[in-house]
Formats: structure tokens, C-alpha cells, sequence
């Protein structure tokens, strides 16, 4: 056997290199940058609350205003600068407490669902959307809600 192999080089008498390496570093590389994605997809909404939260500790709640979405040029209709002051103002019971925590989040396809505890016991569920990072109320806790339909 020894003399057959002479005539070739020693590059083409090594065996074959096993594919089973590539397919493992891809692998590899496919889990860690999937683990990095997961981490890091929520940043932007979890900052965008953190800067409402943030306006509101330094009531400058115009700026937190707009946060939702709502502007002096562009006001929302459905709510207004005085509603948005009785929920969030100085009056309010997120104002009392000074003391507001991120508690549950769940990660939507096209928003993160946020729930605020705002101290003695209450809690409120914002939702920001992925799109333009504006936050709105929540109608859900979850994403995908099951309706249950009696009868």
C-alpha cells in the first residue's frame, strides 16, 4: 500500500476534512448571534419607557406627553393634555408614589407590552409600539389574547 501512495503528495494522500466542523462553527455562530438578538430586541422600548419614566420623576410632562404620541401641533383627540395630566400629573397616584418599577414584559411582534407598578399595589400596562416607539394603554397583558366566547 505504502508504494501506491508514493506517487501522490502529501496534500493529496490526507484525508478529507470532515464538513461536520463547518456545520458545528455556522451552528455556533447562528446560536450566539440568535442569543444577542434575543437580549438586545427590546432595547429601544425598554429606553423609551425608561425616558417617559424619567420625565415624569422631573415633571416635564409635556415631554412625556409626546412620548405618547402627542404634541402641541398634533394633539390626540381621544387624549387629552388634561386627561393625560389626571393619570400621570402631579396629582395623580403615579406622582404620590415617586416610586414607579418595571415589572412584567412580554415582547410582541410589533410592540412590547410593559406593566408600570406605581405603588400600593397599583399597576398600569402601557404598550409601545415597535414602529415609532410611541406608548399608548394597553387593552392586554399579553400579546395574542384568547377571546373566550360564551355559550
Amino acid at each position: 500500500m505504502n508504494e501506491f501512495l508514493r506517487e501522490y503528495s502529501p496534500s493529496e494522500t490526507r484525508e478529507p476534512r470532515s464538513i461536520w466542523k463547518y456545520v458545528l462553527a455556522v451552528l455556533g455562530v447562528a446560536i450566539v448571534a440568535g442569543g444577542i438578538y434575543w437580549a438586545l430586541r427590546d432595547r429601544g422600548e425598554i429606553s423609551q419607557i425608561n425616558a417617559f419614566i424619567s420625565d415624569l420623576k422631573a415633571k416635564n410632562y409635556k415631554s412625556a406627553y409626546a412620548r405618547f404620541g402627542c404634541t402641541d401641533a398634533k394633539p390626540c383627540k381621544n387624549y387629552p393634555m388634561d386627561k393625560f395630566l389626571e393619570d400621570w400629573g402631579p396629582m395623580s397616584i403615579a406622582a404620590k408614589t415617586g416610586n414607579i418599577r418595571l415589572t412584567e414584559k412580554h415582547s410582541c411582534s410589533s410592540s412590547l407590552i410593559q406593566t408600570l407598578a406605581l405603588g400600593g399595589g397599583e399597576t398600569v400596562t402601557l404598550i409601545i409600539n415597535r414602529s415609532d416607539k410611541t406608548i399608548g394603554f394597553s387593552p392586554w397583558k399579553v400579546c395574542n389574547p384568547r377571546m373566550q366566547i360564551n355559550g
